[in-house]
């Protein structure tokens, strides 16, 4: 048994060195003829910049309104996350440790920077609570219709329903109001 397994390995060994003859054999003749480069060489060329490079891709600019958009959402979250605390658990902390929340959908440009579309919430109710539980939902309209009175849901339903396409007079009226807001 062990002399079989021996003559295995030998045969393994055999073959392993005649395929590494034969890589070499075929490396060689590419190389003469032009089709492949040493390492050495490679590295060599590569460090005196005669490799050619790829070109970078250029980024694209933002547009005006891509600005406008991203200055708003920022100055948004700020006004709403400015008494620090989590309006669902109760939590107090800093201003870095809490999540603006938009009751209706961002994407819906109506109540995106209405101040009572939004809510500050702790990292931990925002992530694992109100993004996956929908009875957490519910329980947060529930306290908030308390909190900011019966007229509060059913006005920010109907101002979600509205169509809005902000233009660029839209977006500095906007911002001028949230900027107000703050330095109350």
């Amino acid at each position: 048994m062990k002399q079989d397994i021996k003559k295995w390995n030998k045969m393994q060994h055999k073959s392993m060195i005649k395929y590494q003859e034969n890589q070499r054999k075929k490396n060689l003749e590419l190389q003469r003829k032009g089709l492949l480069f040493p390492k050495a060489a490679y590295d060599e060329m590569k460090r005196l910049g005669m490799l050619e490079k790829k070109p970078r891709k250029k980024r694209k600019q933002k547009t005006e309104k891509q600005k406008n958009i991203e200055r708003l959402d920022k100055e948004w979250s700020l006004e709403v996350r400015k008494g620090c605390k989590c309006e669902l658990c109760g939590r107090k902390g800093s201003i870095g440790s809490f999540d603006a929340h938009h009751i209706k959908k961002r994407s819906n440009m109506a109540t995106r920077w209405y101040i009572p579309n939004g809510v500050c919430l702790c990292n931990g109710c925002h992530r694992f609570k109100v993004h996956i539980d929908t009875f957490t939902v519910a329980e947060l309209i529930f306290r908030l219709q308390k909190k900011r009175g019966q007229d509060w849901y059913p006005e920010l339903v109907k101002r979600a329903n509205s169509i809005f396409k902000p233009q660029q007079v839209d977006f500095d009226e906007i911002l001028k109001g949230l900027l107000e807001l703050q330095n109350k």
